[in-house]
């Protein structure tokens, strides 16, 4: 159970070796629903909603993933991840890595080739991103906008996280938002 806006959690899981072999899951629970709302984190502007929900901060996130521990965050006005499952495997060896590359925020999107063919509606994908602050982790995944008043206007209006789209069974295309800088780095698997 994670409280709202409670400082980060930090869970041992102690499996050792490279944190690069490792692929992460991440569930939110809420009552006996399960889901994945605002997975990463979402901060929402001063018109969010109809004015329902303003300015609030809602989701979690995972960061800051090493060999022994993994530390998640509830943000702050969040209904949606009152208890937070994570489960690490060690990840067998894909059959496609990126490894780690640098994008250039706010650049055109980046389009990978894997070549791997077959039916791609069957493959399962691994991104993960990874900064100085927070280590590998998946702030912001999917990509979010903030408002004019969006961390006290520290970050207003600025566009951060990174996804991926336009997947087939020879590519994938990365898109880095402009302001980002949870992204730094990413891998595809």
């Amino acid at each position: 159970s994670l409280g709202a806006g409670a400082s980060a959690t930090t869970l041992t899981h102690n499996l050792g070796g490279s944190a690069d072999d490792y692929f992460v899951d991440m569930q939110y629970k809420y009552g006996s629903n399960i889901n994945r709302r605002y997975y990463g984190g979402a901060d929402f502007g001063a018109t969010a909603f109809s004015g329902i929900r303003e300015d609030d901060r809602v989701g979690a996130y995972w960061r800051s993933l090493n060999s022994s521990t993994i530390t998640v965050f509830r943000r702050a006005e969040d209904d949606y991840a009152s208890q937070v499952r994570i489960r690490i495997w060690r990840m067998p060896k894909p059959d496609y890595d990126s490894g780690w590359t640098g994008l250039t925020a706010g650049a055109a999107a980046t389009t990978l080739s894997h070549n791997l063919g077959g039916n791609y509606l069957d493959y399962l994908v691994d991104m993960q991103y990874k900064s100085s602050s927070n280590g590998v982790n998946q702030r912001y995944y999917g990509g979010a906008d903030f408002g004019a008043t969006a961390f006290n206007g520290d970050r207003e209006d600025e566009r951060v996280g990174l996804y991926w789209r336009s997947l087939n069974n020879s590519a994938i295309t990365l898109f880095r938002r402009a302001e980002d800088d949870y992204a730094v780095e990413v891998r595809i698997r």
